[in-house]
């Protein structure tokens, strides 16, 4: 049986992974002609967004866990950001693995069961090299202190887009989410380099 997808309102969409639980992630195009990653479930079509006020994005590959990656770009062809998309909700890995590790931008290819991404990093210099991102471990009390005292600090910041605006109601309601995003956000770096301050 072949089913169509459909897009985002606009003329086109690509799937480019799907998951052993029916999970496709790929791009389609909006009406405005730019285009937005997706993810297909079921019949339901879900738009990504986003990473703050960047204009399209990307979806490249999604896991068993159902952890979608992708790039937040400038619609040319520009990487602006890197996203892990999980729980509903898209998390900016940008500030969280570029600082400190010598490339300019990675873009991300494949995210495997335990979370690891593996994609190409570019170098000052024009090199491209193969790179792992994996998760830093669990967070422990402190970590999780930490998370909670900043999670409203990130939010205001405007590190996260939503593809829906909220309320301050909404965003209290959503408190779980937020120390999700953080936890996240915080958990992954390159190997072998320093993870960041805290907030």
């Amino acid at each position: 049986m072949l089913t169509d997808i459909g897009t985002l309102g606009g003329n086109n969409g690509t799937a480019n992974w799907i998951n052993d639980d029916g999970q496709v992630v790929g791009t389609a195009d909006l009406p405005d002609g730019t285009h937005h990653a997706f993810i297909w479930r079921k019949g339901k079509l879900a738009d990504l967004g986003t990473i703050g006020g960047d204009p399209c994005s990307n979806g490249s590959h999604i896991n068993a866990s159902g952890q979608a990656i992708g790039t937040s770009t400038d619609c040319h062809g520009t990487i602006l950001h890197i996203f892990l998309w999980e729980n509903g909700s898209m998390i900016d890995l940008s500030a969280q693995v570029l600082p400190g590790s010598g490339f300019t931008f990675v873009e991300p290819v494949v995210v495997n069961d335990s979370g690891e991404i593996v994609g190409n990093g570019g170098l000052p210099n024009g090199d491209t090299h193969a790179v792992v991102l994996k998760p830093d471990g669990d967070c422990d009390e402190d970590c999780e202190g930490r998370i909670a005292a900043s999670q409203y600090n990130a939010a205001d910041a405007g590190q996260v887009t939503q593809n829906s605006s909220a309320t301050a109601h909404d965003n209290k309601s959503r408190a779980p989410i937020e120390r999700l995003r953080s936890q996240t956000r915080q958990r992954y770096q390159l190997p072998g380099q320093r993870p960041l301050p805290m907030d």
